[in-house]
């Protein structure tokens, strides 16, 4: 039989374990970034024409999407496919595209899209997309 004291340790770590579960499940989703690093002047300028309308901006050697036509600051990354599924890959994150906008005729692999939706888990549900430069060849 557990000792009083063992079981009130394995109480509180039960209680600890259950906070932690509840608190991740109402977390945040971590905030898109919006930048993307651009050496070369001429697509720089390419991709800026592309978002005419829009609030962007190049700062420090990047190309900043502040505000995609009020929808807010969208997650920039090149397209890949992965098995069956395209994912968004950018600056320390990856995500799973999903829905209507998720196909390949419109973020083909390769791509450097800009992408808004709502992230569930390593899921990005599209709801606005765009592309900002085709594959390199």
């Amino acid at each position: 039989m557990a000792r009083p004291a063992a079981r009130r340790t394995v109480r509180v770590a039960i209680a600890a374990a259950l906070a932690l579960t509840a608190a991740l499940a109402h977390a945040e989703p971590p905030a898109a970034t919006g930048r993307w690093p651009v050496t070369d002047p001429i697509a720089a300028r390419a991709m800026l024409d592309r978002l005419r309308g829009h609030h962007v901006r190049w700062r420090d050697g990047a190309l900043e999407i502040v505000d995609v036509a009020g929808a807010g600051r969208p997650w920039i990354g090149v397209v890949e496919r992965r098995g069956a599924a395209l994912w968004l890959v950018g600056a320390g994150f990856a995500w799973r595209l999903r829905g209507a906008l998720a196909r390949p005729r419109l973020a083909g692999p390769g791509y450097l899209v800009w992408a808004i939706g709502r992230l569930t888990g390593a899921d990005l549900d599209v709801a606005r997309l765009g592309v900002l430069a085709p594959p390199e060849r």
